[in-house]
């Protein structure tokens, strides 16, 4: 698949929206498409809009949409995955795009015992030592599909990579399906002549973050505003209640308020972008976060810097 350039282009066969493990979002999901891949990693723990393997999720269950071109309508949309994919399934330069494995195929019929390409060494398929887990897709709107993924694949796991395809089924075809990547190329350029080459299964991250003290985990507590970046909370609630979440200085002056009201138990982020509550970036130094609702009551330190 092409990149799209925007939710109407319809030069692609499938692409992937968003990827979501069990946190519960300050965006809502109707919004996601709004976030650049930035955005959403800035902003939250547990949001992917970037699949080219350089973003992350939590090794939890994942939610993960995609978008159809209207032009296919297919029968059924699954999706092929592994992690941590053997070098032995991998495509070398000598052969194709560096990188690339495929699921199970046959390009030999109609002798079915045939696996040749000339694209990969092998499928990644059990009859050569390797698998893959298969997940089919539901509809969830107009050329939308939902997937799910469970936590209890023992192929999603902490400090691993996660690769997919999308495989579109016309209902009958069934045994050699169309596969669909992603062409590592800028959305909107063009094509280049050795596009060919630059084939690659989409994929994220799958790692786990260190808890600090009570849930309450800081991350990126040294930010520069003048650049867009952002310090995120995340934090567990076992239990429902009211949550408070305050920005301070050092001598205990209130910077801005990230939340306040009432939370059911889950798994939430909050993030600040830097500035104060009149919408102004604050000076350089040290400032306090401080959470407070049910079994929290903590507080962490973030550096503001501007180079």
């Amino acid at each position: 698949s092409v990149p799209p350039v925007s939710a109407t282009d319809t030069t692609y066969f499938v692409w992937p929206l968003w990827a979501r493990d069990s946190v519960i979002t300050e965006v809502p999901e109707s919004q996601y498409e709004t976030l650049s891949g930035a955005e959403a990693a800035s902003q939250t723990v547990g949001l992917v809009r970037d699949f080219t393997g350089t973003q992350w999720l939590r090794d939890q269950d994942i939610t993960l949409q995609a978008r159809v071109n209207p032009a296919l309508a297919p029968a059924a949309l699954s999706l092929r995955l592994d992690s941590n994919v053997d070098t032995y399934f991998k495509a070398t330069s000598a052969n194709g795009p560096v990188g690339l494995w495929l699921p199970i195929f046959n390009q030999g019929a109609p002798n079915p015992a045939a696996a040749f390409s000339g694209i990969v060494p092998y499928p990644n398929a059990p009859s050569y030592g390797g698998s893959t887990s298969l997940y089919g897709g539901s509809v969830a709107g107009t050329h939308l599909w939902n997937f799910s993924i469970p936590a209890s694949d023992p192929k999603v796991k902490s400090v691993s990579t996660l690769d997919f395809f999308f495989t579109l089924d016309n209902g009958t075809n069934v045994a050699t399906p169309l596969y669909a990547g992603r062409l590592d190329v800028p959305a909107g350029a063009a094509i280049p002549p050795d596009w060919y080459r630059r084939v690659k299964p989409f994929s994220f991250d799958i790692h786990n973050i260190t808890k600090q003290r009570s849930n309450a985990t800081i991350l990126n507590n040294v930010i520069d505003p003048t650049k867009g970046e952002r310090v995120r909370l995340s934090y567990q609630l076992t239990s429902s209640g009211q949550v408070t979440i305050q920005v301070f200085t050092l001598d205990g002056d209130l910077v801005q308020v990230l939340y306040r009201g009432s939370r059911s138990a889950g798994d939430y982020t909050a993030s600040w972008d830097g500035k104060n509550r009149g919408g102004h970036v604050v000076a350089r130094g040290m400032y306090f976060i401080r959470i407070v609702g049910p079994d929290i009551d903590e507080i962490r330190k973030v550096m503001v810097v501007k180079n």
